[in-house]
Formats: structure tokens, sequence, C-alpha cells
């Protein structure tokens, strides 16, 4: 009876440590830091090759625009993501613009057979974009409300009500300014902090309950 008890108590403690939302994680991308080259990245138009000193991904300005992309999957909850990048330019401006512009887009993919059922999930202020993180070679930044950025670091934090599949795009649009803009990006993180769902959430006081009347039992016990 007793062993029965004992595994009874772990698995109560097993269902309150995985239904605790500050220890589960729910995200799928794999080789963010990109020790293993490009593997689990799309590159669908070229222009994106590894640097295997530094362990990072270079984004080269050329036509059509290069992609850096992978698609995943993330849980309902509290979400942070975020990356890390450089942008190294080489020749002389001849043009005040237009100017080279990367760009960081999460998109819902509603249907991975139809683009145009995607939207994206992290707004740009300006409808008329889908960015969340907005960058010319000039300088100029422009980021959604829930982005922030720290010298080359991006972190954005969202929230999701249900379990969605995603496409995280890095892109360089590159103009005829004189310029040859080089992308790397590094260090691509996306953690959530997982949403119990109802029927976890009735079953976390069950087990704490659980927990408690087993140790009453075995002080009672050992006291008699």
């Amino acid at each position: 009876m007793r062993n029965v008890m004992t595994r009874t108590c772990l698995a109560c403690m097993a269902v309150v440590l995985c239904a605790a939302p500050t220890l589960c994680w729910g995200v799928s991308l794999t080789n963010g830091d990109f020790s293993s080259g490009l593997s689990g990245w799309d590159t669908p138009w070229g222009g994106v090759t590894w640097n295997a000193a530094g362990e990072y991904a270079e984004i080269h300005e050329q036509s059509p625009w290069p992609a850096l992309e992978q698609m995943f999957d993330i849980a309902p909850g509290d979400t942070t993501l975020s990356f890390r990048y450089t942008m190294q330019l080489s020749g002389s401006r001849v043009a005040p613009g237009p100017y080279d512009s990367f760009t960081a887009t999460l998109w819902d993919v509603v249907n991975p057979a139809d683009p145009l059922t995607w939207s994206p999930i992290i707004s740009n202020p300006n409808p008329a974009f889908t960015d969340f993180f907005y960058l010319e070679n000039d300088g100029y930044t422009e980021t959604a409300p829930e982005v922030s950025v720290a010298g080359g670091l991006v972190t954005a934090d969202f929230s999701l009500g249900t379990s969605k599949t995603v496409l995280l795009s890095f892109e360089l649009f590159g103009q005829d300014d004189g310029l040859t803009t080089l992308m790397t990006v590094d260090d691509v993180s996306v953690n959530t902090i997982v949403i119990p769902e109802p029927l976890t959430a009735v079953a976390i006081p069950m087990a704490v309950v659980g927990i408690a009347s087993y140790i009453r039992r075995r002080r009672g016990r050992s006291l008699s």
C-alpha cells in the first residue's frame, strides 16, 4: 500500500511540475544559434550563407531579395522572441534614397499551401507593412509596440490564446544606392510560458491536496 501511495504522490508531483507555467515551454524552433550551420532554416531565394567561424547566418544583398526563414509551432501563452543582428556596409552612397532595408516578420500560417491567408502575429503600426522590425542602412528603425531594441538585440513580447504554426522570416531588400549591405543574424530564441489547459488546471489543486494528505498520513504513522 505504501508503494502505491508513493507512486501516486510522485505522479501528482509530476502533474504539478508539468502544469507550472514557469516550467513548461512550448516551442519547436531549431538551431537558433546556428551552431549546426543553416540546418532547420530555409533560404528560398539564396543569398544566405553560414559563417562557420562565428556560427551565425549572413544575408547578402542580391536580386531577388534573400530571405532566411523557419516554420515552427508556438503553444498558447506568453512568448518572448529575440535575435541579434549586425549591419555591415561597403561601397559609397551615390543617392539619398531609397535605402537598403532589413525586416523581421512573424507570420500566422493559417494554411501552409496558401500564403494569401497568412497574417502577421506582431503588427507594424503602419498597416501597409507586415514586419515587426524594420531597419534601413541609413540607421532608420521602425518597430511594433511590442518590440524593444538594445544595441543589436531585438526582443518582442506577445501572447497567444491558441497554439499556432508560424513562419519567422528575415529579409533584406536592396536598392541602387551605391552601398552593398550585409546582415548577420544570430541567437534566435523563442520561448513560451505555456498556459495550462482547463483539465490540467483542475488537476493542480487535486494533486496538491493528495500530496498534503499523504504527508499527513505518514507523519501520523511515524508518531503512533
